[in-house]
């Protein structure tokens, strides 16, 4: 494997280990100024010139916080089954391959974790299962479109353009200015060779990726930002099914149904509000 880097960083005592796997193929396929801050952004994680004060101040909001929850009882399944109906989440299995071959490369997920276990139950290991690093590192190996594991991604709230503007030789390269601090760290980052844009990838063993939906979309909301990407998308998979969906779908059809089904109070929805302005003031 070509400029493979492993980088580890302790936060909030708990270790994350980026792995970057930058293959030249797959770099190659992507647009030179997408490519161009891929890998600048790498290079930025990888000297390690992260905002350590965030991501190890337990005040500041982190993503693997934000859940949908205390809404009406079975309000999750609808909510899901109305998406999937309205083919704003696409479910997917091995098996969807045959009938839409351009999700290959996200099928192709499901497949490798099944080896995985399957690899697990041939050592003898009936009672263990095998652990988030173990799946992440086997796809990031094998997987012929993914670039990254336990990307840390963050934006700042600060008054001052220093603290959330990186520069590189006097030149902004990312701005991370929002009116929230957040941090998180993705857990696989691909490229999508059909859709032409990278995916956020959160393992999710238990398969319940409606509840933890906000955790991953506001990781693809912040990349799209904070790398100015014109697309981003975002998937959740475990052994046996995946769901892919535009993190998007927070900003508008989530919340309007948490709107119907209890409407709680949750932290991460003021975030959304503030990525909605930002949408506005783009347009």
């Amino acid at each position: 494997m070509d400029d493979y880097q492993k980088i580890r960083f302790e936060h909030n005592r708990i270790e994350y280990v980026f792995k970057w796997a930058k293959k030249r193929d797959v770099i190659a396929q992507i647009p030179i100024e997408s490519a161009k801050k891929i890998t600048e952004y790498f290079q930025v994680i990888s000297q390690k010139n992260i905002p350590h004060d965030l991501f190890n101040n337990p005040r500041i909001l982190r993503c693997s916080s934000f859940r949908i929850k205390h809404l009406h009882r079975g309000a999750q399944t609808e909510i899901k089954l109305s998406l999937i109906e309205q083919n704003k989440i696409i479910p997917f299995t091995i098996s969807t391959v045959n009938k839409s071959p351009e999700l290959s490369h996200i099928c192709s997920l499901i497949e490798i974790t099944k080896e995985v276990f399957i690899e697990y139950e041939n050592q003898g290991f009936l009672d263990y299962k095998p652990s988030h690093d173990d799946i992440l590192t086997q796809i990031l190996l094998t997987h012929d479109f993914t670039l990254s594991t336990e990307v840390p991604v963050w934006t700042r709230r600060k008054s001052s353009l220093e603290q959330f503007i990186i520069s590189k030789d006097n030149e902004p390269l990312f701005n991370c200015q929002f009116p929230h601090s957040i941090t998180g760290h993705i857990d696989l980052l691909m490229w999508d060779p059909h859709e032409k844009c990278l995916i956020i990838v959160d393992y999710k063993p238990e398969g319940y990726f409606l509840r933890s939906l906000p955790q991953v979309a506001i990781y693809g909301l912040i990349l799209q930002n904070n790398l100015q990407l014109e697309k981003v998308l975002c998937v959740s998979f475990n052994k046996d099914e995946g769901w892919l969906y535009d993190p998007r779908i927070l900003l508008s059809d989530i919340d309007g149904a948490i709107s119907l089904y209890g409407n709680p109070s949750l932290k991460w929805r003021k975030i959304i509000k503030a990525f909605k302005l930002k949408k506005k003031e783009c347009k």
